[in-house]
């Protein structure tokens, strides 16, 4: 048996190997490190012995210190020194999380071999291609060793262990986890209560990534995850049907952005793509939807939107990841958004606290009271859809595809309260800094990624004139979310956002195209094969029942 010691040891509970019981004392967050050496490498490190080897790369400490800037903004700097770290022993876990606490001025991380990365056995040191062949196997059973790896059951333990002694030790803390792909989204999986086969499922915790745990009973889940049979024979088989109704793909040179119509984070990075003047194809789909074109072109990576593809074969898709990649390619763009006038750590704080407090909270107040009336979910879930077979199927199970989006991101009263809460604080809080500073923006005075992304995530709050296309009229909603708009729009921070899209959205020169669908004529064709089928369908059922009565009867 391979042995994984390499600090001394930490005291192990022995309780039985289960996720910690809701609510948790304390909150915790999980943080992968940094873009390191061997992800550059693309090699797989995973041996404990080697835990000194493969630091963060010049790139990954950048990463790092931008998304510590966003925890400083999100929490402000008394209750962001109050932080507890706890990291993985390898060397660019704990080059990570020393960045985190010398931006957020915080304690020593603390050290835990438990958090270490998931072995890899004889496939370290080789190719990052070989994960396939592990995560095939783990699609199927938590407790193989297929190529002498470490188990999904053997990772889950260690890494509940840490929960379960945290509890025991802190009360009312916020934790950052710093750790490594596989092991986080493990532990992910076990707190809400997942199979583990589905670890990798969840959204990709990528280098640098950051967010909070969830819990079975957290109001702010993850993304919806499509089950395992969709991710398989009946995502392809329902793929192939709507590929009959539709073209996808963006027009040659150009880019091509996979989006929900709605969704306030595909508005955030069409608004940067507009402002660049670079020649793009959206490609809208309605939420649920719209796996049948982002898993395809992430090759399974990813299940959420936004999603670019660019001309070179590069896809991306966080948001802000989005932004990064657009500025790096366009100087107009970079100025525009990042200037140098400006400072950039500011900007990036901003940004990420837009994109972990103000969007998550956004969407669940919003799709709360917008999913809740069959009509007005009909009319949100078909915003920006230009597919027939897609408006026809969403049309038909408005109801039924609401429902499923409520329960996939955990939307209900107690979240939506909670959630509608949170949006009044950041307000509160925008509000605050943007008097403050007394200036006309967030971070100077001149326009930054700051204020574009609290625009366009704070969009389904403020109700611009650019929602009439997506969202019911104002006078239409339920009157606490009509309460609450308006409410809003009275605030400083509510004036700003609208003042963003009066003076900031609609760049001239912009080149945005819809990916063409097919036509009536195309459609024909397709619609009569399925009704013939469904005609047969039910011919033949009934045709068995006749003969099973007779027979009955007989």
């Amino acid at each position: 048996n391979r042995k994984f010691s390499l600090l001394p040891p930490v005291v192990v509970a022995t309780t039985p190997m289960s996720s910690p019981s809701s609510p948790l004392k304390n909150r915790y967050f999980a943080a992968r490190h940094g873009t390191s050496t061997a992800n550059v490498q693309h090699l797989i490190a995973s041996d404990p012995e080697l835990h000194h080897a493969y630091g963060l790369t010049e790139q990954g400490e950048e990463l790092i210190r931008k998304r510590a800037n966003g925890l400083l903004v999100r929490f402000g700097p008394e209750e962001a020194a109050a932080f507890h770290i706890c990291t993985s022993p390898f060397l660019r876990a704990v080059q990570t999380a020393q960045i985190y606490c010398d931006v957020l001025k915080c304690p020593t991380p603390t050290v835990d071999t438990r958090l270490r990365e998931r072995f890899f056995g004889a496939l370290d040191g080789k190719s990052d291609k070989e994960y396939e062949s592990v995560w095939a196997e783990d699609r199927r059973s938590t407790t193989h060793c297929y190529y002498g790896c470490e188990s999904l059951e053997s990772v889950k333990q260690r890494m509940v262990e840490v929960i379960r002694e945290l509890e025991q030790t802190h009360a009312a803390k916020n934790v950052l986890l710093v750790s490594h792909g596989d092991s986080l989204q493990i532990l992910e999986c076990a707190m809400m209560g997942k199979p583990l086969t589905r670890h990798r499922q969840l959204p990709p915790l990528g280098q640098g990534g950051l967010r909070a745990i969830a819990t079975n009973e957290h109001v702010l889940s993850s993304a919806p995850i499509p089950s395992e049979a969709l991710q398989a024979g009946a995502m392809a088989t329902l793929r192939r049907l709507l590929a009959w109704f539709s073209t996808d793909g963006a027009v040659p040179g150009s880019h091509r952005l996979i989006s929900i119509g709605i969704s306030h984070f595909c508005e955030k990075v069409r608004w940067a793509l507009d402002l660049s003047g670079m020649p793009y194809t959206e490609d809208a789909h309605p939420p649920g939807m719209h796996f049948f074109w982002t898993l395809p072109a992430t090759k399974g990576k990813a299940s959420m939107t936004p999603v670019l593809c660019a001309p070179d074969g590069r896809v991306m898709w966080e948001s802000s990841d989005i932004l990064e990649y657009l500025q790096a390619q366009n100087p107009k763009l970079k100025e525009l958004l990042f200037p140098e006038s400006l400072s950039r750590s500011e900007i990036d704080g901003w940004v990420e606290y837009m994109d972990s407090v103000v969007g998550p909270h956004a969407r669940v107040f919003a799709y709360f009271y917008l999913l809740s009336g069959e009509e007005t979910a009909r009319t949100v879930l078909q915003a920006g859809c230009n597919s027939t077979i897609e408006r026809v199927l969403v049309g038909r199970e408005a109801r039924r595809i609401a429902g499923a989006i409520k329960r996939a991101l955990c939307v209900n009263a107690d979240s939506a309260a909670e959630s509608e809460q949170a949006c009044v604080e950041a307000f509160q809080r925008i509000s605050e800094a943007l008097e403050q500073r007394q200036s006309k923006y967030l971070c100077g005075d001149c326009f930054s990624a700051a204020d574009l992304s609290f625009a366009a995530l704070a969009y389904p709050l403020v109700y611009t004139e650019d929602l009439t296309h997506a969202f019911p009229p104002l006078r239409a909603l339920p009157a606490p979310y009509r309460e609450l708009v308006l409410r809003l729009r009275e605030t400083t921070a509510g004036k700003h956002a609208l003042r963003m899209y009066r003076e900031h959205r609609h760049a001239p020169g912009s080149v945005r195209m819809v990916v063409p669908r097919a036509g009536r004529s195309r459609n024909r064709v397709p619609l009569a094969l399925l009704g013939g089928v469904a005609v047969a369908a039910a011919a033949t059922a009934t045709g068995l029942w006749m003969a099973w009565k007779s027979y009955r009867q007989s």
